[in-house]
């Protein structure tokens, strides 16, 4: 008997909020959000092949986004940080 098996979605789980923001106004997907009980937030993303060099662009400071993508992303994660906390 065969069984229909979902291929394992390779995540990037982050608790920072700007990092996520970034990730986000560069199109990464949240496929979920994991509330912890320090009242954190686990952004959970869909990996993407280009992930380590955004990383390593926004740590060394030369990471370029359209500046109206960031603000963006940034009320759209207090959104659902809002959200999770009703």
């Amino acid at each position: 008997m065969k069984k229909n098996i979902e291929p394992k979605t390779n995540v990037f789980k982050t608790t920072d909020f700007y990092l996520s923001c970034f990730l986000y106004s560069k199109n990464f997907h949240i496929i979920n959000t994991e509330k912890l009980n320090d009242n954190k937030v686990y952004f959970v993303f869909e990996d993407m092949p280009d992930r380590q060099e955004l990383l390593n662009q926004y740590y060394n400071n030369n990471a370029n986004v359209k500046v109206l993508d960031y603000v963006n992303s940034i009320n759209a994660l207090k959104s659902i940080i809002r959200n999770l906390n009703q």
